[in-house]
């Protein structure tokens, strides 16, 4: 059957020009490192002569003089430097012949110096030069833009940096260069993360144009007619909930709904609760007062507020205090039993402006209300005028926001009669609030918005050539399906399920999720925390897979290519084949090779249905959606489909609709319609006999059930995961074909200081991994005692001679490459992104200044890439070249 391509695709490009990095680039490096070798060559060479020289002289020379020329030798040998007087005594007692080569020797000896004196100069002139280039880089647009939300901090120092003098500069000074460096390098040459440095764009793909390279088109001219977009930061939205539940007066106003996972069975009330997406299955006694809210809340149609429902249950009881009725549903509400907000969901892009249209409806016109109705009004605004903002004037908004935040929120805090034990400004964990507890917290403005910016301009992708190489990649992902991440799991609850239910019945989704999670994921994580890891049972299709690889890479080869041929006819059971239907995605970048093929470097696989796009189509024509919608449907024409949604309030989730239903989750941000949510208690979980596969049920028919949000999966609570189980979907990775290939050059035994991990592709143009250099970083050359000129040309002679390119991505910690353990490994702090990529060119003196700081923060290993591909210089507009293509398929 074959894919079907879909038609559009986000495309990510670097928000810096790289060509900015041209200048400091030293353009001599080839021939200085050229004739510094040349010079080490002679030198050494005529060194040794010297020294062969003296030892075959010493025994025939006088006693006395005997002593004083051996030390020569070894001041020579140790490359010492001897002192004039003493040059001038050994002249006098050894032979003309000798004279004459310790003469050459010392001429060489002179010139050199002169060619290391003449670079020293030089190379402190360049980066002199360079370094007041960067002072005018860090001015730009991207970078002040870009610091606003991300480094505050640093941009107010920048001030200060940009002003003084590159030849008086300080440790600071310089530490804020670093910082500024590491911004502009990941702006200019790598297109992640999305964000001010990183902006998104569209691809059409058309099968009319016949053009060889991905993106040349006739609007391509309008890339850089970028835009942005500000939005509050959800840390806000999770922040006001808490306070707003525990405001004496604006508690009053919250949505008051039961738990819908309440069921009464054996005279207890029993719930699922999610606090945090941290879950706990609860119970009470189904009896008195919890017993009468639950059936009055299921009869009552209307939604109730809380102030409503104190009311009611007040009336009812005729002699207690409406103090002491709320203080009981408080107790119900923490419990979980009742759960109260403002059906306003965390991951609604528009949340604020709901917020304000709540507020609104409210008819409340009390100080708290209106208070936070302005607020809310005054951000709308600022929002608004922020993308048309210059960075000064952006810094005026941001600023003004802060202290209108902060201010409003202690006013209410203070008219609310809450307390807090600690102020957590900018700690870590910003976004866990606990309903039970309530804790002051104070923004800065990085903590306030977060910014989407995109290009207006389109793409156009030529079906033709770009079509064959996402069919290899599908090719291959078809091969790599016994390494389905889910598969393993979906086994053990089909053996789970099988080996405690009888055939043919339908169970509960809530009874199943709490027996499969007790009796087998609580005691699989309480090991985990033990250390204690499962092994994994080697199935037929691995021992043959590793059979074929040991022999294949047996020479090591620095390029390995892999085909069809090379994983046909291996081993593998009926429910591993490919699927009629599915949905699959990649982040690529192509290029064109010499040969004139085009080529796609496989950055990430991605699961298809519009996951990861989701995030970002709000930026675009709404028909992009649309068609994910339909294409979503067209996979999946009988059975019914939902998306999952639990208490996660992460900005990454936001994203509009892409199925035609949801499944509500206790404590979930839904963000579907009422009549598109399917309740929980509908859900039943059966075996299948005809298919062999375990189904999720609602009113006995199938129902697939999906993660389509940017968050990590095992980030989510774990009735979402196993929920997220429930449908036909693999869910595939490169790395575990990538450690295989690697565990055979990795091979037992004292591990090199430079290992090559190959580059490996498929079918000749699908680039699975660019070519890596796996380096001990004790290896790599440190610089003592020896002039930045001096060391800038040793740390390029150590890469020449490992064979590392000029231009690599540099990894302090890669997570993939498998790497023998290191004696005595040092415990070194790493920085939370130490496992990105960061571009280093080893001709650019600047660069190698902050590779030498870099080097200070790495472990045992560390890990270059080649950097592929290449950074165009031909390209007719070269600005759009580093850009990522995120592009789905559908199989149908």
């Amino acid at each position: 059957m074959p894919i079907h391509i879909f038609p559009y695709a986000l495309v990510r490009y670097a928000g810096a020009d790289f060509r900015d990095f041209d200048s400091f680039k030293l353009s001599e490096t080839p021939d200085l490192l050229k004739e510094y070798l040349q010079w080490h060559t002679v030198l050494e060479q005529q060194k040794n002569s010297v020294c062969e020289s003296l030892y075959r002289y010493i025994p025939q020379a006088e006693e006395a003089h005997r002593q004083h020329l051996i030390d020569l030798k070894r001041q020579l040998f140790n490359n010492r430097p001897v002192p004039e007087e003493k040059l001038s005594y050994i002249y006098g007692v050894i032979p003309t012949p000798l004279q004459s080569v310790l003469r050459t020797y010392f001429r060489e000896q002179e010139a050199f110096s002169l060619f290391r004196t003449e670079g020293i100069h030089a190379f402190g002139r360049k980066l002199e030069n360079d370094r007041r280039d960067l002072q005018h880089l860090s001015r730009g647009t991207v970078l002040q833009h870009g610091l606003l939300l991300s480094s505050p901090i640093l941009r107010q120092q920048l001030a200060g940096y940009t002003r003084r003098s590159p030849s008086a500069f300080r440790q600071k000074d310089l530490r804020i260069e670093f910082s500024v460096l590491r911004y502009l390098t990941r702006s200019a040459f790598k297109t992640s993360p999305f964000s001010t440095f990183t902006y998104t764009g569209v691809a059409e793909l058309s099968d009319t144009v016949e053009i060889g390279n991905p993106g040349a088109s006739p609007q391509e001219r309008d890339i850089r007619n970028t835009g942005s977009r500000l939005r509050l930061n959800n840390y806000l939205f999770v922040y006001l909930n808490t306070l707003w539940l525990h405001h004496a007066e604006l508690n009053e106003l919250l949505h008051i709904k039961l738990n819908q996972t309440v069921r009464i069975r054996d005279d207890k009330i029993r719930f699922l609760v999610n606090f945090n997406n941290i879950e706990a299955f609860q119970q009470i006694p189904a009896s008195g007062l919890p017993l009468y809210i639950i059936r009055y809340l299921q009869q009552t149609g209307n939604t109730l507020t809380l102030g409503a429902l104190t009311d009611h249950i007040g009336n009812t009881l005729g002699d207690t205090t409406r103090a002491a009725v709320k203080t009981y549903l408080f107790r119900l509400i923490k419990a979980g039993l009742l759960q109260a907000g403002t059906s306003i969901s965390g991951i609604d892009p528009d949340w604020h402006t709901r917020i304000i249209r709540f507020l609104k409806d409210t008819g409340n016109r009390s100080a708290s209300v209106m208070a936070l109705r302005q607020l809310f009004t005054n951000l709308e605004q600022c929002c608004t005028m922020y993308p048309d903002a210059d960075s000064d004037q952006r810094q005026d908004l941001l600023k003004t926001a802060e202290e209108q935040i902060n201010t409003t929120l202690g006013e209410l805090e203070t008219s609310g009669g809450l307390t807090s034990s600690e102020d957590r400004r900018d700690t870590e964990d910003t976004h866990r609030f606990e309903k039970s507890d309530f804790s002051t917290f104070r923004f800065s403005q990085k903590q306030l918005f977060y910014e989407d910016c995109y290009t207006t301009g389109k793409e156009v992708l030529p079906e033709k050539v770009t079509a064959p190489v996402i069919e290899k990649t599908d090719e291959l992902l078809n091969f790599l399906l016994p390494m389905d991440l889910m598969q393993k799991e979906r086994t053990k609850m089909l053996d789970f399920f099988r080996t405690r239910y009888p055939l043919g019945q339908q169970v509960n989704i809530m009874d199943f999720y709490e027996a499969y999670y007790l009796e087998v994921r609580k005691p699989e994580k309480e090991q985990a925390a033990r250390g204690i890891k499962p092994a994994d049972e080697e199935t037929p299709w691995d021992k043959e897979l590793l059979r074929r690889m040991v022999k294949h890479t047996r020479n090591r080869p620095e390029e390995l290519e892999l085909n069809r041929d090379f994983f046909a006819g291996l081993p593998i059971s009926g429910d591993l084949v490919p699927g009629k239907r599915y949905s699959r995605g990649m982040f690529v970048q192509f290029y064109t090779a010499k040969t004139g093929a085009l080529h796609g470097v496989v950055n990430t696989i991605l699961p298809g249905m519009g996951k990861v796009s989701g995030r970002f189509l709000g930026l675009f024509n709404r028909e992009i959606t649309d068609r994910f919608v339909a294409y979503n449907t067209r996979l999946s024409p009988v059975v019914q489909q939902a998306e999952l949604n639990d208490a996660s309030g992460f900005n990454a989730n936001i994203h509009p609709r892409l199925l035609h239903y949801e499944v509500s989750l206790p404590g979930g941000n839904s963000s579907y319609p009422e009549d598109s949510r399917i309740p929980l208690t509908e859900l039943y979980v059966g075996y299948n006999p005809d298919t062999g596969k375990l189904e999720l049920l609602r009113n006995s028919k199938p129902l697939y059930t999906y993660d389509l949000c940017l968050e990590s999966f095992y980030n989510r609570s774990n009735l979402y995961q196993m929920l997220a189980h429930f449908n036909p979907e693999a869910r595939l990775s490169l790395k575990s074909l990538i450690r295989l290939v690697d565990l055979q050059y990795d091979r037992p035994g004292k591990m090199p200081e430079c290992l090559v991990l190959p580059r490996i592709t498929y079918a000749g143009n699908v680039i699975v991994r660019r070519k890596t250099w796996q380096v001990q970083t004790a290896a790599v050359p440190q610089q003592h005692d020896e002039t930045d000129f001096d060391y800038y040309l040793r740390l390029n002679a150590w890469r020449q001679q490992c064979g590392i390119p000029e231009t690599v991505f540099l990894f302090l910690r890669k997570r993939s490459i498998v790497v023998s353990p290191a004696p005595h490994q040092e415990t070194v702090k790493h920085s939370p992104d130490d496992y990105k990529p960061q571009y280093i060119s080893f001709t650019s003196p600047l660069l190698v200044e902050m590779l030498k700081k870099l080097l200070s923060r790495a472990g045992a290993y560390i890990s270059m890439e080649e950097v592929l591909p290449a950074i165009p210089r031909e390209q007719k507009h070269p600005e759009t070249a580093v850009k990522e293509y995120l592009i789905q398929w559908y199989n149908y």
